[in-house]
């Protein structure tokens, strides 16, 4: 990941009116992202230390690119729930100092199907918003990117709440997050030609998608032996 991100900055600095400090910054959150998404994989509290730093670079890329409503999602919900999974995972035994795991737990097809639901109904509702904002906005509508951001934000959200809670069930989400992520990423790149700093963004989200397979693997095994 590290050599990946190293190359992709550098190339990218060759760009003509490449922004040079975003480069950085986005290269900095993307090893703080895996860095967090790898703690969360393997169950350590310590997730949440490299997740707020992740957050706050994330929040000022987003601003950056347009993407508003996961500017919002980040800066007033993901920010706030750092400290909240903290909270929550040392209440099912979770510790820096001993290295101790979260004990992880399922929430049952029937719970999970509703929660689907709610999620499908989210993501409906946060696309119409958006679209609207865009349009009082007057600027040219990019459905697919409007797309992508509601089944982001809307994933984001639940999954989140499910990590919180240490329920196995946050990397079917998580999945959705990172699948994408990586095609509005993909879009970014290809229609803003100053967002140079997607490309690294496009690389993080694709190894989120491969620790998001190995985190469920992991969590699928966790829940089984702590039941």
């Amino acid at each position: 990941m590290l050599i990946s991100v190293l190359v992709a900055t550098f190339f990218k600095f060759q760009t003509p009116g490449a922004k040079t400090g975003l480069l950085v910054l986005a290269a900095a959150g993307a090893v703080m992202g895996v860095c967090n998404v790898l703690f969360c994989a393997n169950g350590s509290i310590l997730s949440f230390v490299f997740g707020v730093v992740n957050v706050v670079i994330t929040c000022i890329l987003m601003w950056d690119s347009g993407v508003m409503g996961n500017f919002a999602l980040h800066l007033l919900y993901f920010l706030p729930m750092q400290f909240v999974g903290w909270w929550q995972w040392k209440k099912r035994d979770a510790s820096a100092d001993t290295g101790k795991k979260v004990r992880a737990r399922r929430l049952g097809w029937k719970n999970l199907l509703w929660i689907s639901l709610a999620y499908l109904a989210g993501v409906t509702v946060a696309f119409y918003v958006l679209l609207r904002i865009d349009m009082a906005k007057g600027v040219e509508l990019d459905y697919l990117k409007i797309a992508m951001d509601a089944a982001i934000l809307g994933a984001n959200i639940v999954g989140q709440v499910l990590l919180s809670l240490a329920f196995m069930d946050q990397w079917f989400f998580w999945i959705i997050v990172d699948i994408c992520s990586v095609v509005l990423w993909m879009h970014v790149l290809t229609t803003q030609a100053a967002a140079t700093y997607a490309i690294v963004s496009l690389i993080k989200y694709g190894f989120y998608l491969l620790n998001g397979f190995n985190g469920l693997r992991l969590w699928l095994k966790m829940s089984r032996e702590q039941a």
